[in-house]
């Protein structure tokens, strides 16, 4: 499948369709990094509420009313490390990433759980999913069909309740769908340590986006190792388990 090309006068897309095992999740972190993004919606999931609990005064809002907080409240939080500031420059998106979503502590046990945590909010900027949405605003995503089976059953075993022979007919067949989207691009070169320069400068060029590939290869790197590691772990954890 080829991506077409864009002009100024086509609309760029706003949305990412991905398969199950797609790493569209991934992309749109890499997507992220541009400067007309902002992670406001992130403040949601930074707080800690238990601690928050502890120490709020009578007269503070509810938790739950964390957008309306007053600044002396905000910036007391901030100072005991209850509340954490939004990342909006690249640097401190960067460093917001690798500390919070790409950290080493991610590994096959709870990397959609930690994906998940984040996944409500980041639809308010970018919306992801896994189903057919064939408009000139989506981003179909598709993959080799063993590589996305490899790199997720270790996340999830039961691959959603499906066989392994269904779970790669279903990627296949969203493959070949694929070809009635106006904007579709591969992404089985995303498996590697060095993030393909041409994958991300399409990308870039559909969402019309600034080429920040620098710093997208410190996150895409991080990334690709987390899943060596994760790959390792499982296999090491399971042998111990049932060995």
């Amino acid at each position: 499948m080829t991506l077409l090309d864009l002009n100024e006068n086509q609309p760029h897309v706003n949305t990412i369709s991905a398969p199950v095992g797609g790493f569209g999740n991934h992309i749109r972190w890499l997507l992220l990094l541009d400067k007309k993004f902002k992670l406001s919606p992130l403040e949601a999931i930074v707080w800690n509420q238990a601690a928050f609990d502890d120490i709020k005064g009578p007269d503070w809002p509810a938790f739950s009313n964390y957008k309306s907080m007053p600044e002396w409240v905000k910036q007391e939080c901030i100072e005991l490390g209850i509340f954490v500031n939004v990342p909006e420059s690249i640097d401190d998106k960067i460093n917001f990433i690798l500390d919070n979503v790409y950290n080493n502590s991610r590994s096959w046990h709870n990397w959609l759980i930690t994906e998940w945590a984040y996944r409500e909010y980041l639809d308010q900027i970018i919306p992801f999913t896994h189903n057919s949405l064939a408009n000139d605003k989506c981003l179909r995503v598709t993959i080799d069909p063993l590589l996305a089976y490899k790199c997720y059953v270790k996340f999830n075993t039961n691959l959603n309740n499906t066989t392994k022979e269904n779970f790669i007919d279903l990627i296949k067949h969203g493959n070949a769908a694929g070809d009635g989207f106006k904007y579709c691009i591969d992404a089985t070169c995303l498996f590697s340590e060095i993030l393909d320069k041409t994958f991300y400068s399409n990308i870039c060029q559909i969402f019309n986006i600034d080429d920040n590939y620098k710093y997208a290869c410190k996150i895409h790197k991080q990334w690709y190792n987390l899943h060596l590691k994760s790959e390792k772990e499982i296999v090491s954890d399971l042998t111990k388990l049932y060995c």
